[in-house]
């Protein structure tokens, strides 16, 4: 009985714990970022984020495609790791292994996926991803 009730915890924003390794695999594409509690403005995300996606594989394989200004295209390859209790996703890039980045998850359904992420003392992120592929 206690493990069918810790089995239906949900994220702040919406999704359930338990569906967390479903959910996250699939292509996800950039639809909001706010820096320091400020919203980006539409020519910045446009030229940073519209054409951008980042694909969660089975495993622990992540893979970042980044189109900046539709012209230059660029992958990072990362690996992907869950805490214990599915609330927090870090997140470390190949090229560079000793910076790990931490998002806490909001919200993370099939479809949605909501994260925040402290950067240093005084620089912030939150994104919202709505996914566009399944894996």
């Amino acid at each position: 009985m206690i493990a069918l009730l810790a089995s239906c915890d949900k994220y702040e924003e919406g999704g359930y714990l338990y569906q967390t390794p479903q959910n996250i695999r699939g292509t996800w594409e950039y639809e909001e970022v706010v820096e320091n509690h400020q919203p980006m403005d539409d020519s910045t995300f446009e030229a940073r984020y519209r054409h951008s996606s980042v694909t969660f594989e089975r495993g622990s394989s992540a893979v970042f495609h980044w189109k900046i200004q539709d012209s230059i295209e660029q992958e990072e390859h990362a690996s992907y790791v869950f805490n214990y209790n599915k609330t927090k996703l870090c997140v470390i890039f190949d090229a560079y292994p000793l910076d790990e980045q931490v998002w806490v998850v909001n919200k993370l359904t099939k479809d949605e996926f909501w994260f925040s992420c402290v950067l240093s003392d005084d620089e912030s992120v939150d994104m919202k991803l709505k996914k566009i592929a399944k894996k």
